[in-house]
């Protein structure tokens, strides 16, 4: 998996190099997405990969992914260890993103930034960075983030021993993480508050916090959390002289961290057991916990604790008469505590060879211990001192801060209070202005309506007038075309009526009959008043006929006028009659369209013409 992602991103780098297109911003990203992405696992590649990228790429076009690039070579440089290199990366970091104007971005790596100055003990540049941080993220409504953060500054103030300042910051942090439902989180805040209570014999209140901490911690199954807790509770009630109650809580630690597999837990845990039993008299019982973590702390090489547990072992000896190996290991202890820069240790180690020394009735060195103790001890109140004193002017400048942003708060809310009634009475004046508006355009519309309405029954007057009009001509064209239609009826008769009166006076001479036949066989074969019923008929159905020439293309003026007189509602012996021919003629001429026309046998041909007459 690491050759194939190695592979990935040298083909990343090589694409970006051989095809000149470092400027492009898709592909920076697909690098910094892949870079990001091994991180964990080679940082030694993202080194490499992203100093070779920042060499080849124009890095003024596109500031956000130098930013970006520094930020994660920052992250890679300290997982290697190379603190110095990973501080000037992550400061490159913070300038670009600053260029790009990318604060989100800015946060993050002055977060960064911040956590490497405080590992370096550079503790006021670190708060600024934290600080500016701090801001950013709030003004981002980043809930989350500012959480973090001020648990950084809380961190800080601890670090310097400015109980008071860290105190006030880690309750900010706490309110943060209870609005937001982070449990973990809350519960490691109240753990450090804990420890700031008990150092400063605040007792009850220090168990009120390890005791919500310890059930938060449990209800996220985080074992190391529940074994600090115990641990911190048990320190309490050590404090105490409550050695029965600390003694069990420091044996559920133990087992705690030993179902963790949490070696230093074991040890610190292992510590406090030798405590409470050199506490209550039981030095015997103290030295196989103290020795099983001695050895812990000495493969840790953890220095503190191990002078710690060096000086509690030796002291165990001491008080079951050895010595000699007492001797042995408050020596080491005194020796060692030198070296840890904590003044504590460096008094406690001496106080325990103070008494070896005088068990031996060494009283010189005994007595000449007891005056370094003693000026140590000065010292170390003199140090306790100085830095109350700087933890209350930090506390003091914190809460001037605070009043300041609050004030400054207060009156951008006024402001947005002034803005928002100004917005609200132009609103109103709008809304007057608009509502004037529109009743001047209801009463408007309505006058319009009114004359529109009045237009209207003026039109339809007009237009009553002219369907008057031409109802009367369509009456009189009516009238004129029924009247044309009598004349040629009446001719049709004066001429039938001649012909009969013709034909009886022709019977009553005597003669042959087949001329009298020859002459009424003449005027059944006339045309004249079928050709007249033809043209009525065609003007009546032209729309009819029209509809069947466009269907059926093939039919002839014979297979239209039969589909009129079919369409009339004739039958076959009516028409036969009328055209002068047999029945059986129609039938067939009938068949003949019923074929062209395609009419299923089903179905009767004056159906179809009514059903495609209705189309």
């Amino acid at each position: 998996m690491i050759k194939a992602t190695r592979f990935f991103l040298f083909f990343c780098v090589s694409l970006l190099i051989g095809n000149h297109t470092y400027a492009q911003e898709q592909d920076w990203k697909i690098l910094i997405d892949s870079a990001a992405s091994t991180l964990s696992h080679d940082p030694q590649l993202v080194i490499e990969l992203l100093q070779g990228a920042l060499e080849k790429n124009d890095t003024l076009a596109l500031p956000k992914l130098t930013g970006e690039s520094h930020l994660l070579l920052g992250n890679a440089f300290y997982l290697k260890g190379k603190t110095d290199r990973s501080l000037y990366h992550s400061s490159r970091s913070v300038l670009w993103f600053e260029t790009a104007g990318d604060s989100a971005q800015l946060a993050r790596a002055l977060n960064n930034l911040g956590a490497l100055c405080r590992q370096q003990a550079r503790y006021k540049l670190a708060l600024e960075h934290f600080d500016r941080a701090l801001s950013i993220k709030e003004s981002l409504h980043d809930t989350r983030g500012a959480l973090r953060t001020l648990t950084n500054i809380g961190n800080v103030y601890s670090k310097q021993g400015y109980t008071l300042s860290a105190m006030r910051t880690y309750m900010r942090a706490l309110h943060l993480s209870d609005s937001l439902i982070e449990t973990r989180t809350a519960a490691t805040l109240r753990l450090n508050l804990g420890i700031l209570l008990k150092e400063q014999s605040r007792y009850d209140e220090a168990l009120v916090q390890y005791h919500k901490a310890l059930r938060q911690f449990r209800n996220t199954a985080n074992a190391i959390g529940i074994a600090s807790s115990l641990t911190n509770i048990g320190a309490v009630y050590l404090q105490q002289n409550t050695t029965d109650s600390a003694g069990m809580y420091f044996a559920e630690a133990l087992q705690t961290s030993e179902a963790a597999n949490d070696l230093i837990g074991v040890g610190y845990a292992l510590v406090n057991i030798g405590q409470t039993r050199l506490a209550d008299g039981s030095p015997k019982l103290a030295i196989d916990p103290l020795q099983r973590a001695l050895d812990i702390f000495a493969a840790s090489n953890d220095r503190s604790a191990l002078t710690e547990t060096q000086y509690f072992l030796g002291e165990a000896y001491r008080r079951t008469g050895n010595l000699s190996k007492a001797t042995a290991l408050l020596t080491t202890a005194k020796n060692n505590s030198l070296t840890v820069q904590s003044l504590r240790q460096q008094i406690e180690a001496h106080r325990y060879f103070k008494k070896l020394l005088t068990d031996r009735e060494q009283w010189k060195d005994a007595l000449h211990i007891a005056d370094s103790i003693d000026q140590w001890q000065s010292t170390l109140n003199e140090n306790r001192q100085k830095q109350r004193i700087a933890d209350l002017q930090t506390r003091f400048a914190i809460e001037e801060k605070e009043e300041e942003i609050q004030t400054t708060r207060l009156k951008l809310d006024r402001l947005k209070q002034e803005r928002h009634i100004e917005r609200l009475r132009t609103w109103l004046l709008l809304s007057i202005a608009g509502l004037t508006l529109l009743i001047a355009l209801f009463i408007i519309r309505a006058l319009y309506r009114k004359q529109k309405r009045k237009s209207l029954q003026i039109e339809i007057s007009h237009l009553k007038l002219e369907n008057a009009r031409l109802r009367n001509e369509n009456l009189q064209q009516t009238v004129e075309e029924k009247n044309e239609w009598l004349t040629r009826y009446a001719l049709h008769l004066s001429e039938k009526n001649l012909f009969l009166q013709d034909i009886l006076t022709e019977m009553k001479k005597p003669g042959d009959t087949n001329a009298i036949r020859q002459r009424i066989r003449q005027y059944l074969t006339s045309s004249k008043a079928l050709e007249a019923y033809y043209e009525e008929s065609n003007r009546l159905l032209a729309d009819f006929r029209s509809k069947l020439l466009t269907q059926f293309p093939s039919l002839t003026e014979k297979d239209l006028r039969l589909c009129a007189f079919l369409r009339q509602g004739l039958t076959s012996k009516e028409i036969a009659g009328m055209l002068n021919i047999s029945d059986k003629s129609v039938d067939i001429a009938r068949h003949r369209l019923r074929k062209k026309l395609d009419i299923p046998r089903e179905e009767a041909i004056d159906a179809f013409l009514d059903r495609f007459a209705e189309l």
